[in-house]
């Protein structure tokens, strides 16, 4: 039994001999200086990919048309209150003086009902005019006074759609 345990105590010391000869026996390693030089030889790097801007807009006419002018491009830089395009007004501006014509007709229709309902007040008055007929004649010079009315806002509506024709 004695021997196995002496065995196991040379083993490390084996171990030990043979480490401490190999330190022994190596010797230093030359070392070497390199000087580093910039080259262009290596490959561009071609990458892929999206650019986003920072801020975007997404601009519009208040009114659908076909577009006469545009003053700027994609990327331009703008001030507040540049025109951006301009549609094509022709038909807004036909249809503004269509209106302006249609309120003008009104108006003297106007002019021509209150006069009649005048007259006739003085009729019914006098009775020479039955106050039915001069009642009439009241409500048809109110329906001309709406009537004129409606058409001027008609005009003044078409007005603010031709001023949307600018962006």
């Amino acid at each position: 039994m004695e021997r196995p345990s002496r065995i196991v105590t040379s083993w490390p010391a084996a171990l030990l001999a043979f480490w401490v000869s190999t330190l022994a026996a190596a010797q230093p390693t030359p070392v070497t200086a390199e000087t580093i030089e910039a080259s262009h030889a290596a490959a561009p790097l071609r990458l892929s990919g999206t650019f986003t801007a920072r801020q975007r807009a997404d601009l519009s006419p208040a009114v659908a048309g076909l577009i006469q002018t545009l003053a700027v491009d994609v990327g331009d830089r703008v001030d507040a209150g540049t025109t951006l395009l301009g549609l094509d007004p022709e038909l807004a501006e036909l249809q503004l003086a269509r209106l302006q014509a249609a309120a003008k007709e009104a108006e003297a229709l106007r002019d021509e009902a209150q006069r009649q309902a005048q007259q006739a007040r003085v009729l019914a008055e006098s009775g020479d005019l039955s106050a039915s007929l001069a009642q009439t004649r009241a409500a048809e010079a109110a329906t001309a006074e709406a009537r004129f009315a409606s058409r001027q806002a008609e005009v003044r509506e078409q007005a603010a759609r031709l001023r949307r024709h600018r962006l």
